[in-house]
Order: structure tokens, then sequence, then C-alpha cells
């Protein structure tokens, strides 16, 4: 099918804000960088071992999972294979599937899935022509791959051939962490390595090359302090928000500015046990994965956003819930510079204590929330979502975050950058009466809801020894309403 494409961007140069990897412009390397991606050829044994073993594939199919362990092991001498149980089971249980019924979907992983995964890995050194930058703290650049590029690098991370990171801000990237399976986290292991599965199936049958020539962006973005908002002095009005208690943000966000509710290790529990929203996109969207590689943690007041992934699964639900549901045909168009209008921002909530939510209505942590928020939503030269953000409760579950707060943390960020603002509930039941709070301030300007938030205090006029979390009874939307009763001569709708 003949790729749609949008409006033009303007031609794509490389530059002191960019590096291409892709096309005729790729070899362009800049001096501003520090650091570069330790590579798996940089380790000679190991990589000769695995040219070795894509020769020896090319004249012998293997038949089982022992001889796969056993070109493992080679490739990896640090595993044994008791490290690749999971893997095994999942191998097997492809021909269980529905889809496939009266077939041996494991047998063409072994004659032709991991064949092609080898030959991807292989290839590293002919589709990536220039050293890979780190994308380090403070910095501002966009990095540019091919499918076939990004490709490539997952497959190495299958067969665990890059070195560890020397730099204590980057996690190791492989995937073989998915290959075992401790009994703990057995589920959500299992579907999340059926859905990097489906990713190499799905790449080693496309019908050419030129099916793998769409590009991904993935670019770190610095908010200078002195380019931070004085927020009591924002005089934007609230941005339209429209809230949607039914559909969700995985369906539902298409063509808008998605929020990943991300680790400031951006995608790094993928590769571990985590399985919370951030986690599900990045099986739904594997080329995401990519970003681990080089993108070091990100401080405060910085965001990643990657443009361009392809969505190459379906899934259910998150945590102990999270199924892999097969296969998903993305249709979704594409820009100039060969993207698909996908783009998704990684922002990183403040991880909370159970016991100390209190801390999370403080003024500067408001302030730092907000200053996430606003980096991630804000526009930029390379952005094709200029229109809403679609996002939801950020800093659910494991952050421990008051969604009520987070809320409202957005929608003043979205507004500051004159944005609309998608709001998906999720059905939380501390948000069925958002829609109600909002129609009270849609006439707010960005300063004064910020002025409500910080500068009445929340936080004092609840028990101090109760987690407001917690607290059914005196909510923050609760104490907003009487707030607003209080210092206005119009009553606030009950939103009991």
């Amino acid at each position: 099918m003949k790729a749609q494409v949008c409006a033009p961007l303007g031609e794509l140069r490389p530059g002191p804000g960019v590096t291409i990897f892709h096309g005729s412009t790729c070899d362009n390397q800049s001096s501003e960088f520090s650091e570069h991606v330790r590579m798996p050829f940089e380790l000679p044994h190991r990589w000769n071992t695995v040219q070795l073993v894509d020769k020896e594939l090319e004249k012998t199919k293997i038949k089982s999972f022992s001889e796969l362990a056993s070109i493992l092991c080679r490739i990896n001498p640090n595993c044994i294979k008791d490290d690749f149980d999971m893997l095994e089971r999942v191998i097997l249980s492809l021909d269980a599937e529905k889809k496939y019924k009266n077939s041996k979907k494991s047998v063409e992983f072994y004659r032709h899935t991991f064949p092609f995964i080898v030959k991807s890995a292989v290839a590293l050194k002919r589709v990536i022509r220039q050293r890979i930058p780190i994308l380090k703290q403070k910095m501002n650049h966009c990095l540019f791959f091919d499918q076939e590029q990004i490709l490539s690098l997952l497959a190495n991370a299958f067969l665990g051939t890059f070195p560890y990171p020397r730099n204590s801000e980057l996690t190791h990237f492989t995937l073989q962490h998915l290959f075992s399976r401790p009994c703990c986290i057995f589920r959500k292991k299992e579907h999340k390595l059926r859905s990097i599965l489906n990713y190499f199936f799905r790449a080693s049958n496309r019908s050419s090359k030129s099916s793998l020539k769409g590009v991904v962006s993935f670019q770190r973005r610095y908010l200078a302090p002195e380019k931070i908002p004085v927020w009591s002095n924002c005089s934007s009005t609230l941005s339209k928000l429209i809230i949607d208690n039914h559909g969700s943000l995985q369906r539902n966000g298409k063509g808008k500015l998605r929020v990943d509710f991300a680790n400031k290790f951006l995608g790094y529990k993928t590769l571990k046990n985590g399985c919370g929203q951030e986690e599900v996109l990045f099986c739904t969207h594997p080329e995401l994965i990519v970003s681990v590689l080089f993108t070091e943690s990100m401080l405060d007041n910085e965001a990643v956003t990657i443009t361009g992934a392809e969505r190459f699964n379906r899934s259910f639900g998150e945590g102990d819930s999270f199924l892999y549901r097969g296969s998903h045909s993305d249709v979704t168009k594409f820009d100039s510079w060969g993207r698909r209008l996908n783009e998704i921002v990684a922002i990183d909530p403040i991880k909370f204590d159970p016991g100390a939510g209190l801390s999370q209505y403080s003024t500067n942590l408001i302030e730092r929330e907000l200053t996430k928020a606003y980096c991630g939503f804000m526009l930029n030269e390379y952005s094709n979502a200029n229109g809403p953000i679609a996002t939801g409760n950020w800093g659910s579950n494991t952050f421990c975050s008051d969604h009520q707060l987070k809320s409202l943390i957005q929608w003043i960020a979205a507004s500051a950058c004159n944005r609309e603002l998608f709001y998906f509930t999720e059905a939380n039941h501390r948000l069925l009466s958002f829609h109600l709070i909002a129609a009270s301030l849609e006439k707010f300007t960005v300063a004064k809801l910020y002025r409500y938030l910080t500068h009445f205090q929340y936080s004092l006029e609840i028990d101090k020894n109760t987690n407001s979390r917690y607290n059914p009874t005196f909510t923050l939307f609760h104490w907003l309403r009487e707030r607003l009763n209080r210092n206005t001569n119009h009553v606030v709708h009950n939103i009991e």
C-alpha cells in the first residue's frame, strides 16, 4: 500500500541540533558529542561469533530449542541454557495460538525468524555507518533512524551483543532479561516477550526492504531554567479541555501528542519487570525500545519526544492484567520526512512513597511537575503534533500520585503552551467529577489556578496523619470546590 504523506515540513538537514543516520545525508558527525554508544563490534570475539553463526545458519537450519539455546550461549558466554526457559515456553506456545492452529509457528521461528534476527544483527556495520551519540543530560538534540536500522539495533539486543555501558546514566541494552521466568513476574514477561517476537515475525515477513524505510526520530529536549515560565505571572486562559471517561489513551490518542508516563530512565523497565503504561506502550511499539540505548536519565526540566514509531501489536490491560492480543496493522499517514504521524512524549513524574503523599502538594514539587509537563508539551521544530495533547493518569500506580492534582497540573502546562488537552480518565473513580470542577475553572488563567494550588495549601487543611491519596471524603476537588465557593459569589456544582 502506498504511504500517505502529509504536508511538507521543509528540508531535513544534519546540523548542530540533529543527526541523521539514514539516506545520503547520513555521514554527518558533529563535534558537540563527548560520548558515544559502545557498539557490539567493539567486542571482537563476540562479534566474530555472531558473523560465524550467520554463515552457519545460511547452510544449516536449526530445528529445536536446544540448538537455539546453544547458539545464544555461544554468542553470550555469560548465559546458561536455564536462562532461556521463558523464551522456550513462548516459542512453544506459538503453535497453540488460534491464528496458527494446525500449523507449526515454532518451526517457522527456528527456520526463518531466528536466522533473520541474526542476519539483521550482522547488518549493523552496513546500515549504521557512523557512531551513535549519547543523548546526554542538558542536551537539545534529535536523532533520525530508519526502520531497518532500528531493526538491526533490536536484533543485537535480542542476541545480547551490546556491551554494558560505562555511563551510569544509561541502562544495558539487552532483551535477554525477558528470556528467563522468575515466578513472581511470570505472566508479565511472557506477554512482553510475545510482543517482541511478533515484531520480529512481522519484520521478517515484510514483502520488501522498502517497507522498512519508515523513519523514527528521538529528540531530547532540555528547558533552560531561565525559560521556565513564571507560573504566578502567566496570563494565558486555561485551554480547551476534553474529558473522556470511556475511551483510552492507547486506543483513542491517535493523531495527538500522546503522553508516555515514563521512568526517568526511559523505557528501562520494559527490559526488566515493569508493566505499567510506559512498558505497555513500548511493547505495542517495539521500536521505542531503541531509546534505551542512547538516552541518559532525564532531569527535572527534560523530556524526550519520539516520532514515527510503528504500532505492531495489540494489547489489553496493564500490570498483572497485561496481555498480548496479537498483531496490529498500522495505517497511520507519513510526514514528508518519512515518519508516521505518531508522536509520543516521555515525561517522568515524581515517585512518592505510599505514606508520604502529602508532600506532593508543596509548591516546589507542584512546580517541578509543571516544568516537566511544560517541557514535554511545548512546540518544537521537529514536531508534527502541534495540535491537541492526549494524556491521562500520569503518575498512577507505583508513583502514588494524586490523579486530581496531576490532571490540573497537566491542564495548566498545556494551557501555557496554548494547546488543547484530551484527558482519558480510564474510569478512575477520583476523576468522575473532573468535568464539573473543570467547568467551574474554565474562565481561570494559568496564574489563577496555579495560585489556588500553591497559595491556599490544601495539604494544610487535611489531617496530616492521613495520606490524602486514600482519603475518600476530602479530596482536592472537594477542597477546591469549597475554596471557590468561599472566594466567589457563585456556587460551584456539587461534585460529590
